[in-house]
């Protein structure tokens, strides 16, 4: 393999070897019992963990419950729908909303679980920023709140 350091004053790509290790086939079960010769500590959390993954999505609306308090809310949601990964000072601006309201409306989204901040530092002075993704709750609840408007 060639590889480089990410930090230090060694700046130079370099080759190095790994040793051939053979591993067992997978049947598909789960064998606490296989030895593969490498230093292992076994993690407790993972005891119930089975073979196949389980899948859990966000969480659903109760019926009759509406998705957004306000259409202001909605048409922040969508902004981040349709924009993903933008500054979250340009939602606001998408959603034709004021900033103040911006910043309360992107918390009540957070917390609904409709959508989650990423912060990215831009390698400039001051603070980093913040990215928006909108979740597959929040995808969905676009949709619906969408479908519904005349």
């Amino acid at each position: 393999f060639i590889g480089q350091l990410a930090e230090g004053s060694w700046r130079y790509p370099f080759v190095f070897r790994v040793p051939l290790v053979k591993f067992p086939t997978f049947t598909g079960e789960a064998r606490p019992d296989i030895d593969l010769g490498l230093p292992t500590v076994r993690a407790s959390e993972f005891d119930n963990w089975g073979t196949t993954p389980e899948i859990h999505s966000g969480p659903k609306p109760q019926a009759g419950v509406s998705l957004f308090e306000s259409d202001q809310e909605y048409r922040f949601c969508e902004a981040v729908v349709e924009h993903p990964m933008q500054p979250s000072s340009t939602y606001p601006k998408l959603a034709g909303i004021a900033a103040k309201s911006g910043k309360r409306i992107r918390e009540k989204l957070i917390a609904k679980q409709f959508i989650r901040e990423h912060s990215m530092d831009t390698g400039r002075r001051g603070r980093s920023s913040i990215l928006l993704e909108a979740l597959k709750a929040g995808k969905v609840a676009v949709r619906e709140y969408g479908e519904g408007k005349p």
